[in-house]
C-alpha cells in the first residue's frame, strides 16, 4: 500500500503494507521501541495505528523516541505511532524493490470482505515436524474445497506454498553462486601471487 505522508514541510510517498496483527510475531520480529500490534488494532472501527521502519523514524522524525503515543498524518488520515521496527528487518512487498517504511493493521472494511477479492498474501509458520510437502498437501486439500464450495469465484485457483528464504533469493540463487565462485576464483589468485612474493 502506497501512504502520502503529509505532515512536515514536504508531501512524501511511503511504501507501506498492510498485515495483520500477527504478522511480526510470525516471522519473529520485536519492535526496538513501542509495541507490536495486538488483535484488537485489528478488528474494523479500531483506532488507526501504524509502526514505522528505524530508516523512516531516523530520517523523518530524527528518531524522536516521543514519536511514539503520538499522530501523524497518512493518507489525510490519523495514525496513531504505536512502534519502530529495527533496522535488521527488511520487507519488501513482491513487485517493489524498495522495503517497506510503514505497517498498518489489515483490518478490512466489511465491504472489501467479498470471496471475490483475491489479493492477500499470507506468511505463516509451519509447526514443529510438518514439511512443506505435508502442508501443501492440505492446503490443496483446502482448496479444493473451496472450488466446490464456491464455484463462482474459486474455480481454477489453487494454493502455491514455498518458503520464505525461496520467495526471497530463490530466483537470484544461480547469480549468487557464479558471483560466489568469481570470488573464489580472484581469491585464488590473490593467494597464488602472495605465496609467489
Amino acid at each position: 500500500a502506497g501512504f502520502i505522508f503529509t505532515d512536515g514541510t514536504e508531501p512524501e510517498q511511503l511504501r507501506g503494507a498492510r498485515v495483520s496483527a500477527e504478522f511480526f510475531a510470525a516471522l519473529g520480529v520485536t519492535p526496538m521501541l513501542g509495541r507490536d500490534f495486538q488483535a484488537d488494532d485489528d478488528k474494523p472501527g479500531a483506532s488507526r495505528t501504524v509502526l514505522l521502519s528505524q530508516g523512516l523514524w531516523q530520517r523523518r522524525f530524527n528518531a524522536d523516541t516521543g514519536i511514539i503515543g503520538r499522530t501523524i498524518t497518512l493518507n489525510q488520515q490519523s495514525f496513531t505511532v504505536i512502534g519502530i521496527i529495527p533496522a535488521s528487518f527488511q520487507f519488501a512487498v513482491p513487485g517493489f524493490f524498495r522495503p517497506v517504511e510503514i505497517w498498518t493493521p489489515s483490518a478490512f472494511a466489511k465491504d472489501n470482505r467479498t470471496r471475490g477479492n483475491q489479493y492477500l498474501r499470507v506468511i505463516a509458520r509451519l509447526k514443529p515436524g510438518i514439511s512443506l510437502a505435508r502442508a501443501q498437501s492440505e492446503m490443496s486439500a483446502l482448496a479444493a474445497r473451496l472450488e466446490q464450495q464456491y464455484p463462482n469465484t474459486n474455480t481454477g485457483l489453487g494454493v502455491r506454498l514455498t518458503s520464505l528464504y525461496e520467495q526471497t533469493v530463490g530466483n537470484i540463487r544461480p547469480a549468487l553462486l557464479v558471483l560466489l565462485g568469481a570470488v573464489g576464483f580472484v581469491l585464488l589468485i590473490a593467494c597464488g601471487n602472495v605465496a609467489s612474493l
